[in-house]
């Protein structure tokens, strides 16, 4: 309908062939910044609903509280790890160590 109506402006002598590609061009021009501002709406939604939860995780109350009086930790201590402990571990259903690097139990036997 464009085409048409600049065609007929162009027959007519009212529009020259220059203002007519101008015409022409200039709605391609714009529809990309008309498309994009379209697309701010769902951007500002999307990104409040975001907002909104990110906000009720930090108003959230810990589940876990700590006591008034904690018990003291002692020093860490090195220890062994041996086959049989984590055998008797995993029969008893309590986590065991998945990867055991024997580097590591040499360097804790070393003086």
């Amino acid at each position: 309908m464009v085409t048409g109506l600049g065609t007929w402006e162009l027959a007519n002598g009212r529009l020259s062939l220059g203002g007519l590609m101008l015409f022409l061009a200039l709605p391609s021009r714009l529809y990309g910044p008309i498309r994009g501002m379209s697309g701010l709406g769902n951007t500002f939604y999307s990104s409040s609903s975001a907002a909104d939860r990110i906000t009720e995780l930090l108003d959230q109350r810990p589940q876990v509280v700590e006591t008034r009086t904690p018990r003291p930790l002692g020093r860490a201590r090195g220890g062994t790890c041996d086959s049989a402990t984590l055998r008797s571990a995993a029969e008893e259903g309590r986590p065991v160590c998945r990867k055991l690097v024997s580097a590591a139990a040499v360097a804790a036997t070393d003086p």
